[in-house]
């Protein structure tokens, strides 16, 4: 092909929509390569018979409504900022169209130690659970809130330091510090039982100073907006979307055009086809796009994996529940030792003592999660750590063998969690597992990494080469929302630069 793109970006997931669609909003000209027939990337979803299932998505974090942002003054002071906000407003998406439905509660459950701590999009919950668990840590977490709200979390030349650490300046209890960096972790951290203290603070006021929802229809209702809008901007500039967003094409090798003037890139995809380019911008990984560079050197690989168990019940076991009612997400640990252990289990598949339990029904208003819980079925999702060689080696038969034992490890934690008993057993109408090896084959990333490599390329840059950028969680943005909001950085520091 004679053309040469302005922009050529790599992976249809939220980091590649958003940054193609920033471009398009400035005219330029734009090529979205995606080696599957879907988009979204590790957020995506699919259908069995009349049953639709999201794949990645618990909740979208960053919660505000922007007729309310003032409410709260434990919430972040610079409201303004608001990373799910922003993103609407640089990508023109009205508020509205998201279809939010907000958390009642969610919980970080100890469960070895009895102690639980319930969260909701209001701080005050979490301050009065810390005053009434741990009365004299209560003065120390206002003094680590002060220090969260006044920290500027947006200098990406700040060093990395020890999350953990820095929070045991301010909180000696060691089992509170341990609840707190839960969720956290388990919603992004690419590092072994820590995170960087920056990212802890986007990570701290996304979760718990502005808080979860999700929008009705799953994640199809983010990504279906998303597409609409890239079909919208290439209306306004005469253009095919199918030409600029082009599935089932996958990038295998990026080369520098030595013999033109300003160096292009040239972009070979697995057919053979070759597209040339101003500017690459990779959303796959840093070393998933070092690789097409033949550059296979650096071992910055990610660590971190899960298996997605996902089970349909033809009853609502949350609605009786005294203790779980509200709740939309719990994050579990079973160990004995008062700690969180987050990291890659070693000796074992999956570590079966911690886990993300999901109730995607008890998100919305009361009437809302009534009407669900009224309905003949409901979900139930569980995101547990794993380790991908143990399931990319298994022989075929013994993979299937283990993703049924984990079926049954599954339906046993659930009835510890719901205190169920055989007299008003639930019946599982439909199941489906997913196991690090799903998560590479579906995209991409090495070992199966979800939260990508321990090093994040906070400017993007990946230096040495001129004009390739790493967008999405390899760049250090977080979750859906942090992803589409490195997208739109990417595009509007390095493509639209010179109108901006």
């Amino acid at each position: 092909m004679n053309q040469i793109y302005d922009v050529v970006v790599i992976g249809a997931g939220m980091s590649g929509l958003a940054a193609t669609i920033r471009s398009l909003m400035f005219n330029k000209s734009v090529l979205l390569l995606e080696m599957h027939s879907v988009a979204g990337g590790l957020n995506s979803y699919y259908k069995r018979g009349s049953r639709e299932f999201d794949v990645g998505l618990h909740a979208l974090t960053n919660y505000a409504h922007p007729k309310n942002q003032n409410k709260n003054k434990n919430k972040n002071q610079n409201q303004n900022k608001n990373a799910l906000l922003k993103v609407l407003r640089q990508l023109r998406i009205p508020f509205e169209k998201m279809q939010l439905e907000q958390q009642k509660s969610s919980m970080i459950d100890f469960h070895y130690d009895g102690c639980t701590l319930t969260f909701s999009n209001e701080i005050e919950l979490l301050i009065s659970e810390i005053g009434a668990r741990f009365p004299r840590e209560i003065d120390n977490f206002i003094k680590l809130l002060e220090e969260i709200n006044s920290y500027a979390d947006d200098d990406l030349y700040r060093p990395y330091i020890s999350a953990k650490a820095r929070v045991a300046e301010f909180i000696s209890d060691p089992l509170l510090v341990e609840m707190i960096f839960t969720p956290l972790l388990l919603y992004g951290s690419s590092w072994e039982n820590d995170i960087d203290y920056s990212q802890f603070v986007i990570m701290f006021r996304s979760i718990y100073l502005e808080g979860f929802s999700k929008p009705k229809g799953g994640v199809r209702t983010i990504i279906n907006l998303l597409l609409s809008r890239l079909k919208d901007e290439c209306a306004c500039s005469n253009k095919d979307d199918k030409d600029v967003l082009q599935f089932n094409k996958r990038v295998v090798e990026l080369k520098i055009d030595r013999d033109t003037k300003d160096k292009e890139w040239k972009i070979k995809l697995q057919s053979g086809e070759v597209f040339k380019s101003k500017i690459v911008i990779s959303t796959i990984g840093y070393q998933e796009t070092l690789h097409l560079l033949d550059n296979k050197s650096k071992n910055v690989v990610g660590k971190l994996s899960f298996t997605e168990s996902i089970l349909i019940l033809d009853r609502d076991v949350n609605y009786q529940h005294p203790k779980h009612q509200d709740t939309s997400i719990i994050f579990y640990n079973n160990n004995s030792n008062k700690k969180f252990s987050y990291q890659r289990p070693t000796d074992v598949a999956v570590d079966k003592n911690s886990a993300v339990i999901c109730f995607p029904n008890n998100f919305g208003t009361s009437s809302e999660r009534v009407e669900r819980a009224e309905s003949t079925e409901s979900m139930v999702r569980f995101s547990m750590l794993a380790n991908y060689d143990f399931w990319s080696n298994y022989s075929q038969k013994d993979y299937s063998m283990e993703k049924e034992k984990l079926l049954e490890e599954t339906k046993i934690l659930l009835d510890k969690i719901i205190q169920s008993d055989n007299q008003d057993k639930y019946k599982i109408l439909v199941h489906d597992i997913f196991t690090p090896k799903t998560i590479y084959k579906y995209s991409g990333h090495l070992a199966g990494s979800v939260y990508g490599a321990e090093i994040k390329l906070k400017d993007g840059k990946l230096l040495p080469y001129e004009n390739l950028y790493i967008a999405g969680t390899d760049q250090g943005f977080l979750g859906i929302v942090g992803s589409l909001l490195s997208g739109i950085t990417i595009a509007n520091f390095y493509v639209l630069k010179e109108q901006e």
